[in-house]
Protein backbone atom coordinates (compact mmCIF):
# COMPACT_ATOMS: atom_id res chain seq x y z
CA UNK A 1 0.00 0.00 0.00
CA UNK A 2 2.56 2.52 1.08
CA UNK A 3 4.47 1.77 -2.35
CA UNK A 4 0.76 2.69 -4.49
CA UNK A 5 1.23 5.59 -2.52
CA UNK A 6 4.51 6.77 -3.47
CA UNK A 7 3.99 5.99 -7.02
CA UNK A 8 0.99 7.87 -6.75
CA UNK A 9 2.97 11.24 -5.10
CA UNK A 10 5.44 10.61 -7.81
CA UNK A 11 3.31 10.48 -10.70
CA UNK A 12 1.67 14.10 -9.24
CA UNK A 13 4.58 15.68 -8.16
CA UNK A 14 5.18 16.43 -12.55
CA UNK A 15 1.41 17.05 -12.94
CA UNK A 16 0.57 20.60 -13.40
CA UNK A 17 -2.94 19.90 -12.04
CA UNK A 18 -1.56 21.29 -8.80
CA UNK A 19 0.50 24.43 -10.35
CA UNK A 20 -0.68 27.55 -8.29
CA UNK A 21 0.14 30.80 -10.18
CA UNK A 22 1.67 33.22 -7.86
CA UNK A 23 -0.41 36.16 -6.71
CA UNK A 24 0.20 39.41 -8.38
CA UNK A 25 -1.35 41.34 -5.79
CA UNK A 26 1.06 40.65 -3.27
CA UNK A 27 5.29 41.36 -3.32
CA UNK A 28 7.62 40.94 -0.67
CA UNK A 29 8.70 43.40 1.44
CA UNK A 30 12.34 44.42 1.12
CA UNK A 31 14.67 42.74 3.28
CA UNK A 32 11.83 39.90 4.34
CA UNK A 33 10.48 36.98 3.16
CA UNK A 34 7.03 37.84 4.29
CA UNK A 35 4.68 39.34 1.40
CA UNK A 36 2.72 42.31 1.81
CA UNK A 37 -0.07 43.67 0.16
CA UNK A 38 0.85 45.61 -2.89
CA UNK A 39 0.21 49.45 -2.52
CA UNK A 40 -1.54 51.56 -4.58
CA UNK A 41 0.42 53.71 -6.55
CA UNK A 42 0.58 57.24 -5.64
CA UNK A 43 -0.90 58.41 -9.07
CA UNK A 44 -4.17 56.98 -7.83
CA UNK A 45 -7.27 59.99 -7.02
CA UNK A 46 -7.48 60.62 -3.60
CA UNK A 47 -10.82 61.01 -1.56
CA UNK A 48 -11.30 65.05 -2.68
CA UNK A 49 -11.37 64.20 -6.29
CA UNK A 50 -14.48 61.18 -6.25
CA UNK A 51 -16.63 63.27 -8.24
CA UNK A 52 -16.71 62.69 -11.90
CA UNK A 53 -19.55 63.15 -14.50
CA UNK A 54 -21.73 60.32 -15.50
CA UNK A 55 -23.43 59.53 -18.80
CA UNK A 56 -26.12 59.30 -19.12
CA UNK A 57 -26.56 61.59 -15.54
CA UNK A 58 -27.72 59.96 -12.39
CA UNK A 59 -29.39 62.27 -9.91
CA UNK A 60 -27.39 61.37 -6.44
CA UNK A 61 -29.60 63.25 -4.40
CA UNK A 62 -32.57 60.45 -6.07
CA UNK A 63 -30.26 57.69 -5.41
CA UNK A 64 -30.18 58.47 -1.77
CA UNK A 65 -34.02 60.14 -2.00
CA UNK A 66 -32.77 63.49 -0.50
CA UNK A 67 -33.96 67.03 -1.42
CA UNK A 68 -30.30 69.10 -2.43
CA UNK A 69 -30.93 71.24 0.76
CA UNK A 70 -29.88 67.76 2.93
CA UNK A 71 -27.23 68.46 5.63
CA UNK A 72 -24.21 66.03 5.66
CA UNK A 73 -25.67 64.13 8.54
CA UNK A 74 -29.21 63.43 6.37
CA UNK A 75 -26.63 62.17 3.85
CA UNK A 76 -25.12 59.83 6.32
CA UNK A 77 -28.49 58.33 7.59
CA UNK A 78 -30.00 57.87 4.54
CA UNK A 79 -26.40 56.29 3.26
CA UNK A 80 -26.65 54.03 6.47
CA UNK A 81 -30.41 52.84 5.48
CA UNK A 82 -30.09 52.15 1.89
CA UNK A 83 -26.63 50.54 2.27
CA UNK A 84 -28.57 47.82 4.92
CA UNK A 85 -31.52 47.56 1.90
CA UNK A 86 -29.12 46.72 -0.75
CA UNK A 87 -25.74 45.53 0.68
CA UNK A 88 -24.57 42.04 -1.56
CA UNK A 89 -24.07 40.25 1.69
CA UNK A 90 -27.95 40.26 2.80
CA UNK A 91 -29.71 41.51 -0.71
CA UNK A 92 -27.85 39.07 -3.06
CA UNK A 93 -25.14 39.00 -5.69
CA UNK A 94 -26.78 41.27 -7.58
CA UNK A 95 -27.41 44.11 -5.65
CA UNK A 96 -23.40 45.12 -5.95
CA UNK A 97 -24.50 47.86 -8.79
CA UNK A 98 -26.76 49.31 -6.46
CA UNK A 99 -24.73 49.21 -3.15
CA UNK A 100 -22.17 50.76 -5.32
CA UNK A 101 -24.13 53.37 -6.48
CA UNK A 102 -25.41 54.50 -3.17
CA UNK A 103 -21.74 54.25 -1.87
CA UNK A 104 -20.45 56.68 -4.42
CA UNK A 105 -23.66 59.22 -3.87
CA UNK A 106 -22.38 59.02 -0.53
CA UNK A 107 -19.37 59.59 -0.90
CA UNK A 108 -19.80 62.60 -3.18
CA UNK A 109 -22.69 64.12 -1.12
CA UNK A 110 -20.55 64.42 2.12
CA UNK A 111 -17.43 66.22 0.54
CA UNK A 112 -17.81 69.80 0.33
CA UNK A 113 -15.92 69.97 -3.31
CA UNK A 114 -17.13 67.00 -4.71
CA UNK A 115 -21.01 67.86 -3.53
CA UNK A 116 -20.17 71.60 -5.38
CA UNK A 117 -19.39 70.38 -8.20
CA UNK A 118 -21.97 67.73 -8.83
CA UNK A 119 -24.69 70.88 -7.90
CA UNK A 120 -23.12 72.58 -10.57
CA UNK A 121 -23.41 69.72 -13.21
CA UNK A 122 -26.82 69.09 -12.07
CA UNK A 123 -28.28 72.64 -12.77
CA UNK A 124 -27.10 72.33 -15.87
CA UNK A 125 -28.81 69.22 -16.65
CA UNK A 126 -31.67 70.31 -14.97
CA UNK A 127 -31.44 73.80 -16.78
CA UNK A 128 -31.11 71.55 -20.41
CA UNK A 129 -34.45 70.09 -19.76
CA UNK A 130 -33.37 66.88 -19.31
CA UNK A 131 -34.03 65.99 -15.98
CA UNK A 132 -37.81 66.32 -14.39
Amino acid sequence: AQAAVEGMLAASSGSKAFYVPPRRDVRPQRGSRRLQPARASSSSSTSSNIYKPRVPFVDLYEVLALEPSATDGEVKTAYRILQKAVHPDLAGEYASAAAALVNEAASVLTSPTDRARFDRDRSEWLASGRGS
